[in-house]
Protein backbone atom coordinates (compact mmCIF):
# COMPACT_ATOMS: atom_id res chain seq x y z
CA UNK A 1 0.00 0.00 0.00
CA UNK A 2 1.16 3.44 -1.16
CA UNK A 3 -0.09 4.87 2.44
CA UNK A 4 1.93 2.49 4.58
CA UNK A 5 2.44 4.08 7.55
CA UNK A 6 1.69 8.12 6.40
CA UNK A 7 -1.75 9.66 8.24
CA UNK A 8 -0.48 13.40 7.21
CA UNK A 9 2.01 15.20 6.12
CA UNK A 10 2.58 18.87 5.97
CA UNK A 11 4.38 20.66 2.78
CA UNK A 12 6.39 23.80 2.50
CA UNK A 13 8.57 25.61 0.25
CA UNK A 14 8.59 26.69 -2.95
CA UNK A 15 9.95 24.88 -6.45
CA UNK A 16 9.83 28.21 -8.68
CA UNK A 17 9.69 25.67 -11.90
CA UNK A 18 6.51 24.00 -11.02
CA UNK A 19 4.85 26.94 -9.36
CA UNK A 20 5.39 28.76 -12.61
CA UNK A 21 3.09 26.41 -14.62
CA UNK A 22 0.30 26.05 -11.71
CA UNK A 23 -0.08 29.90 -11.38
CA UNK A 24 0.34 30.29 -15.10
CA UNK A 25 -2.57 27.57 -15.70
CA UNK A 26 -5.00 30.08 -13.49
CA UNK A 27 -4.29 33.01 -16.39
CA UNK A 28 -4.67 30.00 -19.20
CA UNK A 29 -6.76 27.52 -18.44
CA UNK A 30 -9.89 28.49 -18.15
CA UNK A 31 -11.99 26.27 -19.88
CA UNK A 32 -15.52 26.82 -20.62
CA UNK A 33 -17.09 26.19 -17.23
CA UNK A 34 -20.44 26.29 -16.18
CA UNK A 35 -23.09 28.67 -15.97
CA UNK A 36 -23.53 30.14 -12.43
CA UNK A 37 -26.14 30.57 -10.65
CA UNK A 38 -27.11 31.28 -7.23
CA UNK A 39 -30.70 29.56 -6.80
CA UNK A 40 -30.23 26.24 -4.70
CA UNK A 41 -32.48 24.75 -2.06
CA UNK A 42 -29.68 22.83 -0.22
CA UNK A 43 -26.84 25.76 0.92
CA UNK A 44 -24.08 22.51 1.69
CA UNK A 45 -24.17 21.96 -2.62
CA UNK A 46 -22.15 23.93 -4.69
CA UNK A 47 -23.09 22.27 -7.72
CA UNK A 48 -24.95 19.21 -9.20
CA UNK A 49 -23.31 16.88 -11.52
CA UNK A 50 -26.86 14.69 -12.57
CA UNK A 51 -27.42 13.13 -9.19
CA UNK A 52 -24.58 13.64 -7.67
CA UNK A 53 -23.98 16.50 -5.62
CA UNK A 54 -20.46 18.71 -5.04
CA UNK A 55 -20.69 20.12 -1.25
CA UNK A 56 -18.51 22.88 -0.91
CA UNK A 57 -16.62 20.79 1.82
CA UNK A 58 -15.55 19.03 -1.50
CA UNK A 59 -14.73 22.58 -2.99
CA UNK A 60 -12.77 23.61 0.09
CA UNK A 61 -10.95 20.50 0.41
CA UNK A 62 -9.08 21.52 -3.51
CA UNK A 63 -9.47 25.42 -3.66
CA UNK A 64 -7.91 26.04 0.24
CA UNK A 65 -4.54 24.41 -0.39
CA UNK A 66 -4.23 26.14 -4.06
CA UNK A 67 -5.25 29.43 -2.55
CA UNK A 68 -2.66 29.17 0.45
CA UNK A 69 -0.50 28.32 -2.34
CA UNK A 70 -0.83 31.47 -4.34
CA UNK A 71 -0.47 33.27 -1.65
CA UNK A 72 3.08 31.63 -0.85
CA UNK A 73 3.61 32.20 -4.33
CA UNK A 74 2.92 36.07 -4.45
CA UNK A 75 3.74 36.63 -0.87
CA UNK A 76 0.26 38.97 -1.35
CA UNK A 77 -2.93 38.82 -1.26
CA UNK A 78 -5.08 37.59 -5.02
CA UNK A 79 -6.55 40.01 -6.98
CA UNK A 80 -10.16 39.53 -6.77
CA UNK A 81 -10.42 38.24 -10.53
CA UNK A 82 -7.58 35.93 -9.64
CA UNK A 83 -9.67 35.04 -6.98
CA UNK A 84 -13.04 34.64 -8.94
CA UNK A 85 -10.49 32.89 -11.63
CA UNK A 86 -9.42 30.04 -9.02
CA UNK A 87 -13.17 29.58 -8.01
CA UNK A 88 -14.25 28.86 -11.26
CA UNK A 89 -11.26 27.00 -12.28
CA UNK A 90 -11.46 24.79 -9.05
CA UNK A 91 -15.50 23.74 -9.96
CA UNK A 92 -14.83 23.22 -13.60
CA UNK A 93 -12.12 20.43 -12.86
CA UNK A 94 -14.20 19.10 -9.88
CA UNK A 95 -17.09 18.59 -12.59
CA UNK A 96 -14.81 17.20 -14.95
CA UNK A 97 -13.72 14.66 -12.44
CA UNK A 98 -17.00 14.14 -11.20
CA UNK A 99 -18.30 13.46 -14.80
CA UNK A 100 -15.14 11.34 -15.79
CA UNK A 101 -15.61 9.15 -12.27
CA UNK A 102 -18.93 8.60 -13.05
CA UNK A 103 -17.73 7.05 -16.26
CA UNK A 104 -15.09 4.82 -14.93
CA UNK A 105 -17.94 3.63 -12.92
CA UNK A 106 -20.33 2.70 -15.63
CA UNK A 107 -17.32 1.17 -17.30
CA UNK A 108 -16.06 -0.77 -14.58
CA UNK A 109 -12.82 0.56 -14.05
CA UNK A 110 -10.57 1.47 -11.19
CA UNK A 111 -7.08 2.33 -9.98
CA UNK A 112 -5.31 0.31 -6.75
CA UNK A 113 -2.77 1.17 -4.49
CA UNK A 114 -1.01 -1.22 -5.74
CA UNK A 115 -1.13 0.61 -9.36
CA UNK A 116 -0.63 3.77 -8.50
CA UNK A 117 2.24 2.32 -6.05
CA UNK A 118 4.09 0.79 -8.99
CA UNK A 119 3.45 4.30 -11.42
CA UNK A 120 5.27 6.51 -8.04
CA UNK A 121 8.07 4.32 -7.41
CA UNK A 122 9.09 4.23 -11.19
CA UNK A 123 8.82 8.30 -11.33
CA UNK A 124 12.11 9.83 -12.11
CA UNK A 125 11.80 12.20 -9.95
CA UNK A 126 11.37 10.22 -6.71
CA UNK A 127 14.48 8.39 -7.31
CA UNK A 128 17.97 8.79 -5.45
CA UNK A 129 21.98 8.82 -7.30
CA UNK A 130 21.40 5.06 -7.54
CA UNK A 131 18.05 4.74 -9.64
CA UNK A 132 15.43 3.66 -6.56
CA UNK A 133 12.54 5.17 -5.36
CA UNK A 134 13.37 7.11 -2.26
CA UNK A 135 10.32 8.21 0.41
CA UNK A 136 12.73 11.22 1.21
CA UNK A 137 13.28 12.52 -2.30
CA UNK A 138 9.87 12.06 -2.67
CA UNK A 139 8.76 14.21 -0.13
CA UNK A 140 10.80 16.57 -0.27
CA UNK A 141 9.76 17.10 -3.94
CA UNK A 142 6.06 17.29 -2.78
CA UNK A 143 7.47 19.87 -0.27
CA UNK A 144 9.07 21.72 -2.74
CA UNK A 145 5.97 22.01 -4.13
CA UNK A 146 3.46 22.97 -1.21
CA UNK A 147 1.22 19.73 -2.05
CA UNK A 148 0.85 17.33 0.40
CA UNK A 149 1.01 13.41 -0.30
CA UNK A 150 -2.71 12.91 -0.27
CA UNK A 151 -3.08 15.53 -2.72
CA UNK A 152 -0.68 14.56 -5.35
CA UNK A 153 -2.07 10.65 -5.33
CA UNK A 154 -5.54 11.87 -5.89
CA UNK A 155 -4.18 13.71 -8.90
CA UNK A 156 -2.12 11.26 -9.88
CA UNK A 157 -5.00 8.35 -9.52
CA UNK A 158 -7.25 10.39 -11.28
CA UNK A 159 -4.72 11.48 -14.52
CA UNK A 160 -4.22 7.11 -14.33
CA UNK A 161 -8.27 6.96 -14.29
CA UNK A 162 -8.17 9.49 -17.27
CA UNK A 163 -5.75 7.09 -18.94
CA UNK A 164 -7.65 4.24 -18.98
CA UNK A 165 -10.46 6.08 -19.94
CA UNK A 166 -9.14 6.86 -23.11
CA UNK A 167 -7.66 3.51 -23.48
CA UNK A 168 -11.09 1.45 -23.06
CA UNK A 169 -13.10 4.29 -25.40
CA UNK A 170 -10.36 3.65 -27.95
CA UNK A 171 -12.14 1.75 -30.57
CA UNK A 172 -14.55 4.62 -30.40
CA UNK A 173 -11.86 6.81 -31.97
CA UNK A 174 -11.35 6.63 -35.97
CA UNK A 175 -9.91 7.99 -38.32
CA UNK A 176 -8.71 7.22 -42.15
CA UNK A 177 -5.74 6.65 -44.02
CA UNK A 178 -5.59 10.14 -45.59
CA UNK A 179 -6.37 11.76 -42.01
CA UNK A 180 -3.08 10.02 -40.72
CA UNK A 181 -1.57 11.08 -43.62
CA UNK A 182 -2.32 14.76 -43.39
CA UNK A 183 -0.68 14.52 -40.16
CA UNK A 184 2.31 12.35 -40.62
CA UNK A 185 2.86 15.31 -43.39
CA UNK A 186 2.03 18.17 -40.53
CA UNK A 187 5.08 16.53 -38.29
CA UNK A 188 7.26 16.13 -40.93
CA UNK A 189 7.70 19.85 -41.41
CA UNK A 190 10.38 22.16 -40.94
CA UNK A 191 9.74 25.32 -38.55
CA UNK A 192 10.86 28.21 -37.10
CA UNK A 193 9.77 29.99 -33.98
CA UNK A 194 10.30 33.21 -32.03
CA UNK A 195 10.53 32.81 -27.87
CA UNK A 196 10.60 34.75 -25.13
CA UNK A 197 12.76 33.12 -22.34
CA UNK A 198 11.86 34.20 -18.58
CA UNK A 199 15.29 33.20 -15.88
CA UNK A 200 14.00 34.36 -12.43
CA UNK A 201 18.04 34.98 -11.55
CA UNK A 202 17.44 37.96 -14.09
CA UNK A 203 15.10 39.47 -11.38
CA UNK A 204 16.79 38.52 -8.37
CA UNK A 205 19.34 40.64 -9.01
CA UNK A 206 17.08 44.02 -8.96
CA UNK A 207 15.57 42.90 -5.57
CA UNK A 208 15.76 45.43 -2.78
CA UNK A 209 16.35 44.29 0.59
CA UNK A 210 14.82 46.50 3.53
CA UNK A 211 16.34 44.69 6.89
CA UNK A 212 12.54 45.24 8.43
CA UNK A 213 10.74 43.37 5.44
CA UNK A 214 13.61 40.72 6.03
CA UNK A 215 12.31 40.35 9.43
CA UNK A 216 8.76 40.35 8.96
CA UNK A 217 9.53 37.75 6.31
CA UNK A 218 11.23 35.68 8.39
CA UNK A 219 8.55 35.53 10.84
CA UNK A 220 5.97 34.80 8.23
CA UNK A 221 8.29 32.08 7.14
CA UNK A 222 9.65 30.44 10.69
CA UNK A 223 8.22 27.43 9.91
CA UNK A 224 10.63 26.57 7.23
CA UNK A 225 13.63 27.70 8.87
CA UNK A 226 13.01 25.52 11.74
CA UNK A 227 13.85 21.99 12.00
CA UNK A 228 11.51 19.60 13.94
CA UNK A 229 12.77 16.51 15.91
CA UNK A 230 12.86 13.53 13.54
CA UNK A 231 14.91 10.31 12.82
CA UNK A 232 15.88 8.59 9.87
CA UNK A 233 14.67 4.80 10.05
CA UNK A 234 14.14 1.12 8.48
CA UNK A 235 11.69 -0.87 8.94
CA UNK A 236 10.16 -4.20 8.03
CA UNK A 237 6.53 -4.84 7.59
CA UNK A 238 4.89 -8.27 7.93
CA UNK A 239 1.28 -8.69 7.30
CA UNK A 240 -0.77 -10.22 10.29
CA UNK A 241 -0.49 -14.35 10.07
CA UNK A 242 -2.15 -15.98 13.09
CA UNK A 243 -0.93 -19.44 13.96
CA UNK A 244 -3.45 -22.29 13.72
CA UNK A 245 -2.25 -22.86 17.57
CA UNK A 246 -3.66 -20.18 19.77
CA UNK A 247 -0.55 -20.86 21.92
CA UNK A 248 2.03 -19.88 19.64
CA UNK A 249 0.91 -16.20 19.31
CA UNK A 250 1.20 -14.50 16.12
CA UNK A 251 3.30 -16.09 13.07
CA UNK A 252 4.37 -12.51 11.69
CA UNK A 253 5.90 -11.47 15.34
CA UNK A 254 7.85 -14.76 16.39
CA UNK A 255 9.47 -14.41 12.84
CA UNK A 256 10.26 -10.08 13.26
CA UNK A 257 12.02 -11.63 16.34
CA UNK A 258 13.84 -13.93 14.58
CA UNK A 259 14.81 -11.19 12.05
CA UNK A 260 15.97 -8.79 14.97
CA UNK A 261 18.28 -11.52 16.06
CA UNK A 262 19.66 -11.68 13.06
CA UNK A 263 20.79 -8.39 12.78
CA UNK A 264 21.78 -8.18 16.58
CA UNK A 265 24.01 -10.99 16.26
CA UNK A 266 25.38 -9.77 12.76
CA UNK A 267 23.80 -12.57 11.15
CA UNK A 268 21.95 -10.55 8.51
CA UNK A 269 22.02 -6.36 7.94
CA UNK A 270 18.66 -5.05 8.39
CA UNK A 271 18.74 -4.15 4.80
CA UNK A 272 18.73 -7.47 3.59
CA UNK A 273 16.31 -8.62 5.99
CA UNK A 274 13.53 -5.81 4.26
CA UNK A 275 14.60 -6.84 0.71
CA UNK A 276 13.89 -10.14 0.97
CA UNK A 277 10.59 -10.16 3.67
CA UNK A 278 9.11 -7.12 4.05
CA UNK A 279 5.89 -6.92 2.94
CA UNK A 280 5.84 -2.79 2.37
CA UNK A 281 6.30 -2.20 -1.43
CA UNK A 282 7.09 1.59 -0.95
CA UNK A 283 10.44 0.63 0.89
CA UNK A 284 11.30 -3.19 0.22
CA UNK A 285 13.17 -2.57 -2.55
CA UNK A 286 15.74 0.42 -0.43
CA UNK A 287 16.12 -2.20 2.35
CA UNK A 288 13.42 -0.55 4.41
CA UNK A 289 14.54 2.83 3.78
CA UNK A 290 11.92 5.55 5.02
CA UNK A 291 14.13 8.31 4.84
CA UNK A 292 13.55 11.09 8.00
CA UNK A 293 10.68 11.13 9.47
CA UNK A 294 8.78 13.27 12.04
CA UNK A 295 5.96 13.05 14.69
CA UNK A 296 3.05 13.53 13.26
CA UNK A 297 4.07 11.77 10.05
CA UNK A 298 3.29 8.12 10.78
CA UNK A 299 0.67 6.36 12.87
CA UNK A 300 0.89 6.47 16.64
CA UNK A 301 2.48 3.22 17.46
CA UNK A 302 5.26 3.31 14.83
CA UNK A 303 5.61 6.93 15.81
CA UNK A 304 6.02 5.91 19.43
CA UNK A 305 8.46 3.11 18.70
CA UNK A 306 10.82 4.61 16.51
CA UNK A 307 11.23 7.96 18.88
CA UNK A 308 11.50 5.84 21.86
CA UNK A 309 14.43 4.03 20.26
CA UNK A 310 18.22 5.16 20.22
CA UNK A 311 20.47 5.97 17.43
CA UNK A 312 21.48 2.45 15.70
CA UNK A 313 18.99 0.02 18.19
CA UNK A 314 16.21 -2.51 16.44
CA UNK A 315 13.09 -2.16 17.98
CA UNK A 316 11.55 -5.16 19.36
CA UNK A 317 8.29 -6.04 17.22
CA UNK A 318 5.46 -4.07 17.53
CA UNK A 319 1.83 -3.86 15.72
CA UNK A 320 0.01 -1.71 13.49
CA UNK A 321 -3.37 -1.60 11.44
CA UNK A 322 -0.88 -2.10 8.41
CA UNK A 323 0.84 -5.56 10.19
CA UNK A 324 3.79 -6.31 12.31
CA UNK A 325 6.61 -4.20 12.22
CA UNK A 326 10.50 -4.37 13.65
CA UNK A 327 12.52 -0.87 12.77
CA UNK A 328 16.14 0.04 13.19
CA UNK A 329 16.73 3.65 13.64
CA UNK A 330 19.85 4.60 11.78
CA UNK A 331 20.20 8.23 13.00
CA UNK A 332 18.77 10.72 15.10
CA UNK A 333 18.04 14.99 15.14
CA UNK A 334 16.91 17.05 17.58
CA UNK A 335 14.77 19.71 17.40
CA UNK A 336 15.89 23.01 16.19
CA UNK A 337 14.36 26.12 16.76
CA UNK A 338 16.10 28.80 14.44
CA UNK A 339 16.68 32.73 15.51
CA UNK A 340 16.66 35.58 12.99
CA UNK A 341 20.56 36.11 13.09
CA UNK A 342 21.44 32.18 13.19
CA UNK A 343 19.56 32.38 9.22
CA UNK A 344 19.94 35.25 7.92
CA UNK A 345 21.46 34.34 5.28
CA UNK A 346 18.89 31.72 4.48
CA UNK A 347 16.08 33.82 4.91
CA UNK A 348 17.73 36.33 2.59
CA UNK A 349 18.15 33.64 -0.12
CA UNK A 350 14.76 32.68 0.37
CA UNK A 351 13.41 36.30 0.62
CA UNK A 352 14.99 36.78 -2.77
CA UNK A 353 14.30 33.90 -4.67
CA UNK A 354 10.42 34.96 -3.25
CA UNK A 355 10.45 38.39 -4.54
CA UNK A 356 11.85 37.58 -8.58
CA UNK A 357 9.73 34.46 -8.29
CA UNK A 358 6.10 37.11 -7.82
CA UNK A 359 8.47 39.40 -10.82
CA UNK A 360 8.65 36.47 -12.71
CA UNK A 361 4.83 34.99 -12.36
CA UNK A 362 3.70 38.71 -12.89
CA UNK A 363 5.11 38.46 -16.54
CA UNK A 364 4.05 35.33 -16.95
CA UNK A 365 0.85 36.20 -16.31
CA UNK A 366 0.93 38.67 -19.16
CA UNK A 367 2.68 36.48 -21.25
CA UNK A 368 0.02 34.38 -20.83
CA UNK A 369 -2.99 36.07 -22.05
CA UNK A 370 -0.92 36.86 -25.15
CA UNK A 371 -0.96 33.72 -25.59
CA UNK A 372 -4.81 33.52 -25.49
CA UNK A 373 -5.15 36.13 -28.35
CA UNK A 374 -2.12 34.64 -30.45
CA UNK A 375 -0.52 38.40 -30.75
CA UNK A 376 2.42 39.07 -32.39
CA UNK A 377 5.14 38.03 -30.42
CA UNK A 378 7.62 40.87 -31.88
CA UNK A 379 4.93 43.32 -30.48
CA UNK A 380 4.30 41.14 -27.34
CA UNK A 381 8.31 41.65 -26.52
CA UNK A 382 8.44 45.26 -27.15
CA UNK A 383 5.52 46.23 -24.99
CA UNK A 384 6.90 43.75 -21.92
CA UNK A 385 10.90 45.30 -22.33
CA UNK A 386 11.66 41.90 -22.88
CA UNK A 387 14.41 39.76 -25.28
CA UNK A 388 13.03 38.06 -28.27
CA UNK A 389 15.07 35.23 -29.80
CA UNK A 390 14.67 33.70 -33.51
CA UNK A 391 15.36 30.01 -34.34
CA UNK A 392 16.77 28.61 -37.93
CA UNK A 393 14.70 26.07 -39.12
CA UNK A 394 14.55 23.07 -36.85
CA UNK A 395 12.64 19.69 -37.41
CA UNK A 396 10.40 17.12 -34.19
CA UNK A 397 13.96 15.46 -34.28
CA UNK A 398 16.57 18.45 -33.41
CA UNK A 399 16.88 20.39 -30.42
CA UNK A 400 15.11 24.25 -30.50
CA UNK A 401 17.77 25.99 -32.38
CA UNK A 402 20.48 27.03 -29.13
CA UNK A 403 18.30 25.43 -26.85
CA UNK A 404 20.06 22.36 -25.46
CA UNK A 405 17.95 19.61 -24.73
CA UNK A 406 14.79 20.86 -26.00
CA UNK A 407 13.61 17.94 -28.54
CA UNK A 408 10.97 16.74 -26.39
CA UNK A 409 9.65 20.13 -26.85
CA UNK A 410 10.04 20.15 -30.53
CA UNK A 411 7.60 17.23 -30.87
CA UNK A 412 5.02 19.65 -29.43
CA UNK A 413 5.81 23.08 -31.53
CA UNK A 414 5.77 20.95 -34.85
CA UNK A 415 1.85 20.28 -33.88
CA UNK A 416 1.11 23.94 -34.17
CA UNK A 417 0.68 26.08 -37.04
CA UNK A 418 2.20 29.78 -38.14
CA UNK A 419 0.80 32.58 -35.11
CA UNK A 420 0.30 29.65 -32.18
CA UNK A 421 1.82 30.14 -29.06
CA UNK A 422 2.66 27.29 -26.59
CA UNK A 423 4.44 27.99 -22.73
CA UNK A 424 5.56 28.18 -20.48
CA UNK A 425 8.18 25.42 -21.07
CA UNK A 426 10.79 24.77 -18.67
CA UNK A 427 14.31 24.65 -20.22
CA UNK A 428 17.50 25.09 -18.30
CA UNK A 429 16.18 26.38 -15.26
CA UNK A 430 14.24 29.44 -17.16
CA UNK A 431 10.31 29.18 -18.63
CA UNK A 432 9.75 29.68 -22.42
CA UNK A 433 7.12 30.95 -24.48
CA UNK A 434 7.10 30.30 -27.93
CA UNK A 435 5.53 31.27 -30.92
CA UNK A 436 5.73 29.27 -34.90
CA UNK A 437 6.72 32.04 -37.30
CA UNK A 438 7.02 30.26 -40.27
CA UNK A 439 6.57 26.45 -41.75
CA UNK A 440 7.46 24.38 -44.55
CA UNK A 441 7.38 20.92 -45.81
CA UNK A 442 10.47 18.04 -44.40
CA UNK A 443 12.68 16.97 -46.43
CA UNK A 444 12.95 13.27 -44.41
CA UNK A 445 9.67 10.96 -44.45
CA UNK A 446 8.98 8.99 -41.57
CA UNK A 447 11.11 5.80 -41.11
CA UNK A 448 9.27 2.61 -40.26
CA UNK A 449 10.36 2.72 -36.77
CA UNK A 450 9.07 6.61 -35.78
CA UNK A 451 5.75 5.55 -38.04
CA UNK A 452 3.90 3.35 -35.45
CA UNK A 453 5.02 6.06 -32.55
CA UNK A 454 3.12 8.80 -35.11
CA UNK A 455 0.26 6.88 -35.52
CA UNK A 456 -0.18 6.36 -31.38
CA UNK A 457 0.44 10.32 -31.29
CA UNK A 458 -2.30 10.83 -33.40
CA UNK A 459 -4.74 8.67 -31.88
CA UNK A 460 -3.82 10.33 -28.16
CA UNK A 461 -4.80 13.57 -30.40
CA UNK A 462 -7.82 12.41 -31.33
CA UNK A 463 -8.69 10.64 -27.84
CA UNK A 464 -8.01 14.25 -26.67
CA UNK A 465 -10.77 16.18 -28.79
CA UNK A 466 -12.94 13.13 -28.09
CA UNK A 467 -12.52 12.86 -24.25
CA UNK A 468 -13.23 17.04 -24.49
CA UNK A 469 -16.19 16.63 -26.76
CA UNK A 470 -17.22 13.76 -24.22
CA UNK A 471 -17.30 16.06 -21.50
CA UNK A 472 -18.75 18.68 -23.12
CA UNK A 473 -21.90 16.51 -24.49
CA UNK A 474 -22.46 14.95 -20.79
CA UNK A 475 -22.42 18.48 -19.40
CA UNK A 476 -25.47 19.34 -21.58
CA UNK A 477 -27.19 16.27 -21.00
CA UNK A 478 -26.40 15.85 -17.34
CA UNK A 479 -27.87 19.64 -17.09
CA UNK A 480 -24.67 20.76 -14.88
CA UNK A 481 -26.22 23.44 -11.91
CA UNK A 482 -23.87 25.69 -10.20
CA UNK A 483 -24.17 27.71 -7.02
CA UNK A 484 -21.14 29.24 -6.73
CA UNK A 485 -21.01 32.71 -5.04
CA UNK A 486 -18.41 35.34 -6.30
Amino acid sequence: MLSTLRDKKTMQVILWGLVVAFVATIFIAWGAGSTLQKNNADPNVIAKVGSQDITYADFNRVYQPELDRLYNVQGEAPTADQLANLKKHVLDSLIDNTIMSQTAQKLGIVISDEELASILQNEPYFKDQNGKFSKEKYTQVLQANQITAAQFEASERSEMLLQKIRSTLSDAVVYTPDELADYKNLLNRDIKVDYIALNPKDYEKAVVVKEDELKDFYENHKAQFDRPERVKVRHILLSAQPSANPLEGDKSEKALEDYRNQVLTGKATFASLAEKYSADPGSKKQGGDLGWVTRGEMVKEFEDAVFAAKKGEVTKPFKTKFGYHIAQVVDIEKEYKSTFSGVRAKVLEQYKKTKSNQATLAIAGQLSDKVKNKEKIEAVAKELKLNETSSAWFSQNQDITGLKDSKQFSRELVNLYPGDWAGPYPIGGKEYFFQVTDARPGKESAKDSESSDIGRRFMASRQDIWLKDFIDQQKKTLQIKTFLNS
